[in-house]
């Protein structure tokens, strides 16, 4: 869907690019004549890319790591300008049979596979997957996520924040909180200089029985977690995102329990 300024609009060429059961899972809007969309569909078991210019959308091929087998995701993508856009992912390594992490980068010309270090004691009991980037400029983009015993889409349970950075040169993890049990990021966002990087996402604080909301700041040289109010048990945040040229930061998520949920909307600033 697209909003003019006006009003909201379908376009079908979305749905028609890509095969039929692909759902949609993130967008990243560079200008009015480009744009890309990322999803996976269940039938073949593939992540799926697909380009805005202007008038239609139409697929988009990109390679894979080797040894990917048919078991592919495309999770999340951000672009800091039309030549340098960035897609993280997780597969299925045929050789290892781990799942493991991988990410997609735009230059202008071509896409590439750009490797993604392993969590140490990495296994194929466990999962790691990124659920949100951000791209600031060619040399730090911020990827966040979580691991655990067969974590989310496996129909596991998420057990530890994971955070990896891009330099320019390569990624690297970079360690991050995990209170209580179950912790997972699934949303990161760039405010202004002095209030560096955030990502939210939940975890279960001791003495709880539900998720709680969870969010971290980076400062430049370590992440820390901030207390965030939670509205009922659980509750979760999704997305969080920076309003440009101020400090504010707003996230979004639901309270309560399933069947019975609400949203929840959290400022800060």
């Amino acid at each position: 869907m697209h909003w003019n300024g006006t009003a909201w609009s379908t376009s079908a060429s979305g749905a028609t690019a890509l095969p039929g059961g692909t759902y949609m899972v993130g967008v990243a809007d560079i200008s009015s004549a480009d744009a890309y969309a990322i999803g996976d569909n269940s039938t073949f078991a593939s992540g799926e890319l697909e380009q805005w210019n202007g008038t239609t959308w139409s697929q988009v091929k990109y390679p894979l790591p080797a040894g990917a087998a048919s078991d592919t995701t495309l999770n999340a993508i951000s672009a800091s300008g039309p030549n340098d856009v960035w897609i993280v992912g997780a597969y299925l390594d045929s050789a290892s049979e781990r799942n493991e992490t991988f990410s997609l980068h735009w230059n202008g010309s071509a896409w590439s596979v750009v490797s993604m270090p392993l969590v140490t004691g990495s296994d194929k009991q466990l999962t790691y997957q990124f659920n949100s980037i951000v791209a600031n400029s060619p040399t730090d983009v911020w990827a966040v996520g979580g691991s655990g015993d067969n974590a989310l889409e496996q129909g596991g349970s998420p057990s530890a924040t994971l955070i990896e950075h891009w330099n320019g040169s390569a990624w690297s993890i970079v360690p991050s909180p995990s209170p209580g049990t179950g912790a997972d990021l699934t949303g990161v966002a760039t405010s202004n200089a002095s209030h560096g990087v955030w990502a939210v996402g939940s975890d279960t604080p001791s003495g709880t029985t539900g998720a709680q909301t969870l969010t971290l700041s980076w400062n430049g040289t370590a992440w820390t977690t901030v207390a965030s109010p939670d509205n009922g048990n659980p509750s979760t945040l999704s997305g969080v995102a920076a309003l440009p040229g101020s400090s504010v930061l707003w996230a979004v998520g639901r309270s309560g329990a399933s069947g019975s949920g609400n949203p929840l909307v959290l400022e800060n600033g």
